[in-house]
């Protein structure tokens, strides 16, 4: 048998749950727009950059305007993934090439998602305890 939890309190879990559900969709929409205006390119990896355990590819490509850019991709992958001087598909924001994505891929980032996910978590305890 559910304890008897107050109105009040199924209410809060319903109504915080929504809104990080709507937070972390807000998110994932953002970053698949803003991504999906930056600039394809066909890059190179140069090598790895390793912190803290964790790897770091090292890109090369040369943007539509003739700059070549050489940057490390912010998010961490397998060295097998990619072989150092190995081609890559990237997307680069055209105000700072330096900042670029690996395309092909849907690039969400973890938030978004981890938020819909506490934001369903809640509703659900809101739902079955109301």
């Amino acid at each position: 048998m559910l304890p008897v939890v107050p109105p009040s309190v199924t209410t809060a879990l319903l109504v915080v749950g929504v809104l990080l559900m709507a937070t972390g969709a807000g998110l994932v929409v953002l970053r698949v727009r803003r991504t999906a205006a930056w600039v394809p390119a066909r890059g190179e990896v140069t090598g790895y950059r390793q912190t803290n355990g964790q790897s770091f590819p090292v890109v090369r490509f040369t943007t539509r305007e003739g700059q070549v850019v050489t940057a490390t991709q912010s998010t961490t992958v397998d060295v097998g993934v990619y072989p150092t001087g190995g081609p890559v598909a990237v997307r680069y924001d055209p105000e700072r090439p330096e900042r670029f994505v690996r395309d092909g891929g849907l690039r969400i980032g973890l938030l978004g998602p981890v938020l819909d996910v506490l934001g369903v978590l809640l509703v659900a305890a809101g739902v079955v305890l109301a």
